[in-house]
């Protein structure tokens, strides 16, 4: 009678990350050598054999067998930190066709998703190469693929010290919102991955500096437009002047600086208009436009005498209702309007004449705002005799910073308010202004 037949195996380790190997030890018991006796051992992942060996003749063997890569693992179950798969070791004892030994054991398989950060960058300018930082946490060079709105744009190999990729510059590459798009090919223990990220593409705006006479005494004077546009890189340009609605004058340029120095006409109003300045800055290349917008008061002074002899007029004859009466608004608007004389052949703006005492309207503010302008003319001078208050903040502004600067732009709009508004300053706006100068008195 034939023995009974014992086949014990063993296998290490018990977990195994994919790509990795496995040793696999078998030792038959009991057994009469034969001529024709071969061991089988294989690797079962769901059902499909993974990876296989024979060996010929023997009663004892030890041998490696391969464990398949993350990517070519047929099932793989999602776990904390990473994936597994449920794999069995099976050893068959072979005579022939006749198996005369059969014994299995289960392993459990490993796989990880590459640790790769993409740290996109949230726009960048037009026609710069994009360049994306990486962080990879990775044992071993991967592959990977780049994606910009589904087109590929590169293939790069990652390695544990790669800290960025350079996609460069491509014509195709538009202005605004997109997607990028990078495909980590699996490999060993690591599995197939996908990141995506948004990315704007942005034309930078240029910088205005701009100074518009915001008042015009037609027809002896236009509205003047001086200052310089600062591109962020040498560009054609092609800059417009444009007053309420009309083109008025048309500069082609290139380079990195624009200079305007223009006088535009504009449309006479019946006594007063209120308008708006747009310089607009075209750049064909990119197909965008910025715009700057400054707002301008034009006074017709014909207009205006002709204006004030109705007024004298009615003021010589007789009380009558059928006589029109000059709109209300009109004399109110005179005062914000005339915000220059010219007195000795010099120009004088009105707030400085109230500034220095010699106002043509009784004003609530001057004293505690002049006080004011005593702390910070000591920082960056004092107003000029034909400087506005908008010139003077903004030439303030280019000096102070921080609660200093938004305290007096906050009197600077209240002290206007006294001059030019109908009503006035109320009470309570002056116990305001008093208060702010005592807070500027403390930061001074």
């Amino acid at each position: 009678a034939r023995e009974k037949i014992g086949l014990n195996i063993y296998v290490s380790p018990a977990t195994v990350e994919a790509g990795g190997n496995i040793s696999v030890s078998g030792e038959i018991l009991g057994a009469l050598t034969g001529n024709n006796t071969y061991f089988i051992v294989s690797l079962r992942i769901g059902g499909t054999v993974a990876s296989q060996q024979e060996i010929p003749g023997t009663q004892k063997f030890n041998i490696t067998l391969p464990v398949p890569n993350a990517e070519k693992l047929p099932s793989l179950m999602r776990g904390k930190g990473k994936y597994f798969a449920e794999a069995r070791v099976v050893v068959t004892y072979f005579s022939g066709n006749t198996v005369l030994a059969y014994n299995d054991t289960e392993i459990k398989i490993v796989a990880y998703k590459p640790t790769v950060i993409f740290e996109c960058p949230t726009s960048t300018r037009y026609n710069e190469s994009i360049v994306v930082p990486v962080k990879a946490r990775i044992k071993y060079p991967l592959n990977v693929t780049v994606y910009f709105d589904g087109e590929k744009v590169l293939s790069e190999t990652l390695y544990p010290t790669t800290s960025k990729l350079n996609l460069g510059w491509n014509s195709s590459f538009t202005l605004g919102y997109h997607t990028l798009t990078f495909e980590v090919a699996g490999r060993g223990r690591y599995v197939s991955t996908k990141y995506s990220c948004s990315l704007a593409i942005i034309a930078e705006q240029p910088s205005f500096d701009i100074v518009v006479d915001y008042v015009s005494l037609y027809p002896f004077s236009g509205v003047k437009v001086v200052g310089e546009i600062v591109f962020p890189k040498p560009v054609e340009h092609v800059v417009e002047i444009i007053l309420n609605g009309e083109k008025k004058d048309v500069i082609v340029g290139s380079g990195e600086r624009q200079s305007l120095n223009v006088t535009v006409a504009p449309t006479p109003p019946l006594i007063i208009g209120f308008g708006t300045v747009e310089i607009r800055v075209y750049n064909p290349m990119l197909g965008v436009e910025f715009k700057s917008e400054h707002p301008v008061i034009v006074v017709n002074t014909l207009g205006l005498m002709g204006a004030l002899l109705m007024l004298l007029l009615a003021l010589m004859l007789p009380p009558r209702r059928d006589i029109i009466e000059l709109p209300v608004f009109f004399v109110e608007k005179l005062r914000g309007v005339l915000l220059r004389r010219v007195l000795g052949g010099k120009e004088y703006s009105v707030e400085h004449l109230v500034i220095v005492r010699k106002a043509f309207r009784p004003s609530k503010l001057a004293p505690i705002y002049y006080g004011v302008l005593e702390k910070i003319s000591r920082i960056v001078g004092g107003i000029r005799p034909s400087e506005t208050l908008r010139e003077y903040l903004w030439r303030v502004e280019r000096k102070l910073k921080g609660k200093t600067l938004a305290l007096f732009k906050k009197i600077t709009v209240l002290f206007e308010k006294d001059l030019y508004s109908r009503q006035g300053v109320s009470e309570e706006e002056v116990l305001e202004a008093m208060k702010i100068r005592e807070e500027l008195e403390g930061e001074a």
